[in-house]
């Protein structure tokens, strides 16, 4: 019995955990966040081992904290920030109703934040 209550435990700490890592700042879960991030660092690993890096590289990133973490990336690699963009992460639109005189219903899109570009 104790030690169905000890793996119950465990496996509620071990879910807190994972839930802790993957929520943004709006507390909101960001499942895509840790696949960004590892997708991020393999980008970088690549050109790290390519002979011949390209002159500029444009990224975007969905949070601050991924920008910061490529940048220290880019930057060990020789890149510095040549221009940079922050937009709101939420786009709104309207989709306006087939004959009718209402304007219809308001789509809210969530879209990438920091619009960066390195150079070397």
């Amino acid at each position: 019995m104790a030690g169905n209550q000890f793996v119950i435990v465990v496996i509620v700490i071990v879910a807190l955990g994972i839930m802790g890592a993957v929520t943004t700042s709006g507390s909101s879960i960001d499942l895509g966040g840790p696949f960004r991030t590892m997708a991020l660092a393999r980008a970088a690993r690549k050109l790290a081992r390519e002979r011949v890096r390209p002159a500029t590289v444009e990224r975007s990133y969905w949070s601050a904290g991924e920008y910061l973490r490529d940048a220290k990336r880019l930057q060990a690699l020789g890149y510095r920030v040549s221009s940079e963009s922050i937009t709101p992460a939420f786009l709104s639109y309207t989709v306006p109703r087939r004959g009718s005189r209402y304007s219809g219903r308001t789509v809210q899109r969530r879209v990438p934040t920091h619009h960066v570009t390195y150079e070397r």
